[in-house]
C-alpha cells in the first residue's frame, strides 16, 4: 500500500499508447509511448510527460534516479532513532493482508523488537481470506489489530474512482491509502506513537529527490515520522518472502496478481484498453528501479497478470515483455 500522494490528474502521457511491440527500458519495464496512470502522482506530472528512452536503452526515469541524491539510508536511521528512544507503542503500521505489509509488520515486531499496532482498512474490495488470515496472524503473534471500514462518502468516492478512474481526489489506490492514513493518524495520536509505517517498496513521491520519509506534527507538538519501511530499509522480495514464511502467512494471488484486493483486476481491462498495460506494471517498475525486485521478477509478474486478464488488448504487452526478457 502506498502513502498518499496529491494529484488531480490520473492519466499523464507524452504520446498515445502503442498497441504493437514497443521498446522497453533495459533497466526497468517502462516502455516507449508509456501512459502513466496509478503511479503518475508518485512520479509527478512533468516527469511522466517528459518520459523517453535514451539512445542506450535506459529510460529518463531510471537515468534520473541513478543521478539524483538518494537519502534513504539517512531516512532509515532517522526512523530508527525515533522509535528506539520511545517507550510504549513505537509504530502504527498499515496492513492490508498482502505480502509487503505483512513483511513490514514482521520486521518491526520480530527483527526490530518494537511494540506496534496494526491498522487495516477494509475498503469493501479486500479479499475476505486475506482479512481472515490477518486476524489470525495478529492473534498468533500478539499484535494489536484495528480494522476500520469506510464512511458512506468515502465508499461512494472510492467506488466512483474504481468505476471511472476520474476522481479529483486521486486514483483508487491512492484514495485507499489516503483513507488508511487518516485511520493511522487517529490511532497514532491516541497512543502517542512516534512513527507511522507503510509497507511501500518504493518512494512515496519524487520532488527534487525521491522521498521515503516525511514529518508530521503530533498533537503534543512533537514530530511524528511517516515512513515506507521496505524502501528505506532496502528490503527485497526475498526478504519479504522470508518474513511472511516465518510469520506463517500463506500468500496466494487472486484475479491474476493481487494477494489482498480485487481493485487491480477491476482496473485491468479498462487500463489495458485505454493505456496498453496492466496496473501492476508501473508499481513493479518502481520496485525494480529502487532495488526491491529484479527486472526478471517484475517481467514474470507483468506477463502473469496480463495473461490472467484474458484481455486481447494486452496481447501486445505480453509480446513486448517477452521480447524484453531476451534483451
Amino acid at each position: 500500500m502506498n502513502a498518499p500522494a496529491q494529484s488531480n490528474r490520473q492519466l499523464v502521457s507524452p504520446s498515445a499508447p502503442r498497441r504493437r511491440p514497443a521498446r522497453v527500458c533495459r533497466s526497468c519495464l517502462f516502455y516507449e509511448g508509456m501512459t502513466f496512470t496509478l503511479e503518475a502522482p508518485t512520479l509527478g506530472a512533468m516527469r511522466c510527460a517528459s518520459f523517453r528512452i535514451g539512445p542506450e536503452g535506459i529510460c529518463s526515469i531510471c537515468a534520473e534516479f541513478q543521478a539524483v541524491e538518494i537519502r534513504r539510508d539517512e531516512e532509515y536511521a532517522e526512523f530508527l532513532e525515533a522509535v528506539n528512544k520511545h517507550s510504549g507503542t513505537a509504530a502504527v503500521v498499515a496492513v492490508s493482508g498482502g505480502r509487503d505489509s505483512l513483511s513490514a509488520l514482521w520486521f518491526l515486531k520480530h527483527e526490530l523488537g518494537l511494540e506496534v499496532i496494526a491498522v487495516c482498512l477494509d475498503s469493501g474490495y479486500m479479499v475476505p481470506a486475506a482479512l481472515t488470515q490477518l486476524r489470525e496472524l495478529c492473534a498468533t503473534h500478539d499484535i494489536d489489530l484495528r480494522v476500520f471500514g469506510l464512511g458512506e462518502d468515502e465508499a461512494g468516492t472510492l467506488t466512483h474512482a474504481v468505476e471511472t478512474l476520474a476522481s479529483s481526489d486521486g486514483s483508487p489506490c491512492h484514495l485507499c491509502s489516503t483513507y488508511t492514513a487518516h485511520r493511522l493518524t487517529s490511532v497514532a495520536d491516541e497512543c502517542g506513537a512516534p512513527a507511522v509505517v507503510f509497507g511501500t517498496n518504493h518512494f512515496f513521491r519524487w520532488d527534487d529527490r525521491p522521498i521515503g520519509l516525511f514529518h508530521r506534527k503530533r498533537p503534543d507538538g512533537r514530530t511524528r515520522v511517516t515512513v515506507g519501511l521496505p524502501y528505506v530499509a532496502r528490503l527485497t522480495r526475498s526478504d519479504a518472502t522470508r518474513h511472511t514464511q516465518a510469520m506463517g502467512a500463506l500468500i496466494q494471488t487472486t484475479d491474476g496478481i493481487s494477494t489482498n484486493c480485487h481493485v487491480p483486476a477491476l482496473l485491468q481491462v479498462r487500463i489495458g484498453r485505454e493505456c496498453g498495460h496492466v496496473p501492476e506494471l508501473e508499481m513493479l517498475s518502481l520496485e525494480v528501479i529502487t532495488g526491491h525486485l529484479t527486472r526478471e521478477e517484475a517481467l514474470a509478474d507483468v506477463i502473469k497478470a496480463a495473461t490472467a486478464s484474458k484481455t486481447a488488448e494486452l496481447d501486445w504487452l505480453i509480446e513486448t515483455m517477452a521480447n524484453a526478457r531476451e534483451h
